[in-house]
């Protein structure tokens, strides 16, 4: 009971952050003339931020979430933005386009600005629920086997990445042709073809957001994937470093300096440190080849040269 009410209240939570986002700080920046598409990048980070971590907490799985939802929506405004450039729309995608020119007419908004930011906002929330997914599953194998090599663990990943591609790929195609059905039925049947009818420009819009929003879905698959294998190749890499130190430390411990009294002389416990040097006798004298040999005082009697002498003096 207690993890369902934390649940619901982590909801409610997560939507009135997301609206005190758009509606408190997202067009009221946009009103004031402020940069519309570093205002939009700022409230769409942070609302990827603020979610994950009240989704799963500050853990590796929420991190590798955001950085592969970071990328899935930064790609999608790159596409807007070149798309834009090449096909130099106007950003008059209807009358209310229109009517917003006349706001402010000397700083008047940026229409393009506008359409970028409702690109990559329509794509948080899937690139989200695209990042979270293969983050949460690949997080599960890991856990299940810690020492499962990166490789098979990055295969996995573009395995269950590619299941949720083919039925994630067309939810924002269908979202916006279907909020989007009455204004194409109506140019469908005053247009003879399907090439006048994508020449305009409200069409195009709609097509633009729903294709950069698939593409960014895309590529939020291979990068979650790659972050989270990094992620917990270096957190398993830092884990062994860990217990290898802590294996060494166990069998040959150090001795410590606070255990060696001031005279030097090392307490009965401890064992005494072992010299590679050989031992030397000092009692025996050293067996050198310069040492004379111990010599024998005899008496001149035993002196055969001495004695014959001696008896030559007597005679």
């Amino acid at each position: 009971a207690l993890a369902r009410c934390a649940a619901a209240l982590a909801g409610t939570a997560l939507l009135a952050l997301t609206c005190l986002a758009i509606f408190a700080v997202l067009i009221p920046m946009i009103a004031a003339g402020y940069n519309i598409y570093l205002t939009s990048i700022g409230v769409c980070l942070f609302t990827i931020i603020m979610t994950l971590a009240l989704v799963s907490g500050w853990r590796i799985k929420s991190l590798a979430a955001g950085i592969g939802c970071a990328g899935g929506v930064l790609i999608a405004g790159l596409i807007t933005l070149i798309s834009e450039y090449q096909m130099r729309m106007t950003g008059l995608v209807d009358d209310d386009s229109m009517m917003l020119l006349f706001i402010n007419e000397q700083h008047p908004i940026d229409l393009k600005g506008i359409v970028f930011a409702a690109i990559i906002i329509g794509a948080v929330g899937a690139t989200m629920d695209v990042g979270m997914d293969i983050a949460s599953s690949l997080t599960e194998l890991y856990c299940q086997n810690p020492d499962i090599r990166a490789l098979s663990l990055m295969r996995s990943g573009f395995t269950i990445g590619r299941d949720i591609m083919g039925t994630m790929s067309n939810t924002l195609v269908l979202a916006y042709i279907g909020s989007g059905l009455h204004v194409t039925l109506l140019f469908m049947t005053y247009y003879d073809n399907l090439e006048k009818v994508l020449s305009v420009e409200m069409i195009t819009g709609e097509v633009l957001q729903a294709l950069a929003g698939s593409i960014g879905i895309v590529f939020t698959i291979p990068v979650t994937t790659f972050a989270t294998v990094f992620l917990y190749y270096i957190t398993r890499k830092r884990r062994r470093h860990r217990l290898a130190k802590t294996a060494v430390s166990t069998v040959d411990p150090q001795p410590d300096a606070s255990q060696v009294s001031d005279s030097g002389e090392t307490p009965a416990n401890m064992p005494s440190p072992v010299s590679d040097e050989p031992k030397t006798d000092l009692s025996s004298p050293p067996n050198s080849p310069l040492d004379s040999p111990p010599r024998t005082l005899r008496s001149p009697d035993e002196v055969p040269f001495l004695r014959n002498a001696g008896t030559e003096q007597h005679s």
